[in-house]
């Protein structure tokens, strides 16, 4: 069996891997860290299966967004937590106190660093663990067979991921010819995936700076408002030390931002554009303060801009549904989808290959991520001090700039 011919045909959802009667699949990093299916071939008997569950090569089916809503969590906490809005934590609350479960993805520590990885949830007291960015692929694990359980045992599922991860689930409930009446999927508006070795390389670099093994690392930190600032967080003298990062003054979420550090079909993602292929996709409303003014509080509006804002888009009737039982438990107000597309570029097509790719994984091959972070703070030159000062920008102005910094992601 030949999975794929070229990189840019396999996003990596494992759906193969799940799929395969004979466990004769399983998923590998490359020489860069990005996973992709290998066969045993002592172990296949040539069934097709994982062919056929293919849900990036067998595309999966899409629809036009019906309507399109600015979103914020009446919940404060929830919101705070949120990176942007927190419309997919006010959604999952609905599921979850109607005895469903969540799937989603998880940024935990471990002995050998982060791991992002799809995790279930029954309880509103675990939600948290699924909120936020996680500028990073997850990965699937199980967790399709896991959703095939729940709906054969009747539980209600939202299964939150990016587009290629909910193609994935879709092709393989085909497969597993499994009722879908009580599954609710959301995707997001996905950019392009790095991987998970490149972060933990990236974080032991920054350990080296403090002195100390960073603990976590908050890609959407709201200490100063809804923005692009990152913050991490290491022990030191027996307390716990929380720093906030400029987007473009870590090399990690820097290379992130200019796309020079996705996997290669996130470069010809099928899925980054208008259609969508999940009931919900959601997203940051970038550009709302020039796109509808007044929505926002300050012009008459009900959204706070400075807590975040979530775009929603219902793509289907089962989306609708799902928002009409949501809705009371966020504030709504109805958008324009040209004006929220306008602002997202991957509701247009996929992101354009960082004009940096080749140079940055050449570095990271030969010498790890420390060379290429060495790289990167030496190609800044002088625009470090400039970064700096806007990073200590008040929150009208930083806004100002983050806008313009999101609309070329």
């Amino acid at each position: 069996m030949d999975l794929f011919s070229k990189k840019e045909d396999c996003c990596g959802c494992g759906a193969c891997v799940q799929i395969c009667p004979r466990h004769a699949i399983s998923m590998r990093e490359d020489e860069y860290g990005f996973i992709y299916p290998v066969i045993d071939e002592k172990l296949c008997v040539e069934c097709g299966r994982c062919k056929a569950v293919c849900g990036y090569q067998n595309d999966a089916e899409v629809r036009t967004p019906i309507k399109s809503y600015a979103v914020a969590d009446k919940d404060s906490e929830r919101l705070r937590n949120s990176a942007s809005g927190g419309a997919f934590a006010a959604i999952a609350a609905e599921v979850l106190e109607e005895g469903g479960v969540i799937f989603g993805a998880e940024m935990c520590m471990t002995e050998d660093g982060v791991k992002v990885c799809h995790t279930m949830i029954d309880s509103i007291l675990r939600l948290p663990q699924l909120q936020g960015s996680k500028y990073v692929q997850s990965e699937i694990g199980n967790a399709y067979n896991e959703a095939v359980s729940m709906l054969k045992a009747g539980r209600k599922v939202l299964f939150s991921g990016t587009p290629c991860q909910i193609a994935g689930l879709k092709q393989f409930l085909s497969e597993k010819k499994v009722a879908t009446n009580n599954l609710y999927t959301t995707d997001l508006i996905c950019h392009g995936v790095p991987n998970q070795r490149m972060l933990n390389d990236y974080l032991s670099v920054l350990s080296e700076k403090v002195g100390a093994r960073v603990e976590r690392f908050d890609f959407r930190s709201k200490d100063h408002g809804w923005g692009l600032e990152g913050k991490y967080y290491y022990w030191k003298k027996g307390e716990l030390k929380g720093k906030t990062i400029s987007c473009r003054l870590s090399s990690y979420y820097s290379l992130f931002l200019t796309s020079d550090t996705y996997r290669e079909n996130c470069y010809s993602c099928h899925y980054a554009r208008s259609e969508r292929v999940s009931d919900i996709t959601l997203g940051d409303y970038w550009g709302i303060e020039k796109e509808q003014p007044e929505l926002l509080i300050q012009h008459g509006g009900v959204i706070d801009v400075d807590k975040g804002v979530s775009c929603l888009l219902i793509n289907t009737d089962k989306g609708a549904e799902l928002y009409e039982k949501a809705k009371d438990r966020m504030t709504t107000a109805e958008a324009d989808f040209v004006k929220v597309q306008r602002n997202n570029d991957q509701l247009n097509e996929p992101v354009h290959r960082g004009k940096n790719r080749d140079k940055v994984f050449g570095l990271y091959k030969d010498g790890g991520f420390a060379s290429v972070d060495d790289w990167f703070y030496k190609s800044l030159g002088v625009k470090k001090y400039y970064y700096w000062m806007l990073s200590v920008l008040p929150k009208g102005l930083k806004r100002a700039v983050v806008i313009v910094t999101a609309r070329k992601k």
